[in-house]
């Protein structure tokens, strides 16, 4: 498999992992998947996009246990990779009360993306039964920061950052009446934005929404006052979900 010009070799068990992602994520279980059969060409095809480099995807092999990894720039395809996951795992738990449910972890290291997976990706969180608990481990910017507001329960590392904040919208080079449409739904989507935060946080309308005239970064301990997360942990137990929970 070619990266950056190279032919690299992986092993079995590499291949298998890869084979795994790439159905999961990929493929729609129908003959005539855009994505076609697992080989070279998959990789190649995919490799203007950071997210499917396929030594990230082995760094982040964690499906069976019920771990996620947001650790990218927040796109369709990264978007789309999760919800299946998420997905999945409630179709495995359909029947089960939700206190009998394993847990789903999504660990969030991420600087943002675009605006409507991040908006996707906070809304299948939302709609899961099987719930997710949200581990920021650095920066939850963004996009990352609006999909941390959809976990049920939401950690910080004591040295996480937040960004809160609009993003861009600008539309270049629209004539008027559509750039006056791109208008109207950018407002509209500030204005999910700030319900987002309103909903899940306990900072008042106002405050939000003068914290989004800028980029507004809250350290760890600002996060916590502001129920931006739950608890700021120092180990790996503080946010695992004990026998009772599942």
């Amino acid at each position: 498999m070619k990266q950056h010009g190279e032919h690299k070799h992986y092993d079995e068990e590499e291949l298998k992992i890869l084979k795994e992602y790439e159905d999961e994520c990929f493929s729609d279980d129908d003959e005539d998947d855009e994505c076609g059969d697992y080989d070279d060409d998959f990789f190649d095809y995919h490799l203007d996009m950071p997210t499917f480099v396929p030594d990230q995807v082995l760094a982040m092999s964690d499906f069976s246990s019920r771990v996620l990894w947001l650790t990218e720039e927040i796109g369709s395809n990264l978007s789309t990779c999760l919800i299946r996951r998420i997905i999945k795992y409630n179709r495995q738990d359909a029947g089960l009360p939700v206190e009998k449910r394993q847990p789903i972890l999504l660990y969030i290291n991420c600087n943002g993306g675009e605006i409507a997976s991040s908006f996707a990706l906070h809304d299948a969180i939302l709609a899961s039964k099987t719930p997710v608990y949200g581990i920021a481990m650095g920066y939850a910017f963004s996009g990352g920061f609006y999909v941390l507001l959809a976990c049920a329960k939401r950690f910080g590392m004591k040295r996480s950052w937040y960004l809160l904040h609009r993003g861009s919208g600008a539309n270049p080079g629209l004539d008027h009446l559509s750039a006056s449409r791109a208008q109207k739904q950018w407002d509209a989507q500030v204005e999910d934005m700030v319900k987002m935060v309103e909903e899940h946080t306990h900072i008042p309308r106002p405050a939000i929404e003068n914290y989004m005239l800028t980029d507004s970064y809250f350290n760890a301990q600002d996060a916590l006052t502001l129920g931006i997360i739950d608890k700021i942990v120092d180990t790996v137990d503080d946010f695992l979900p004990h026998d009772e929970e599942q």
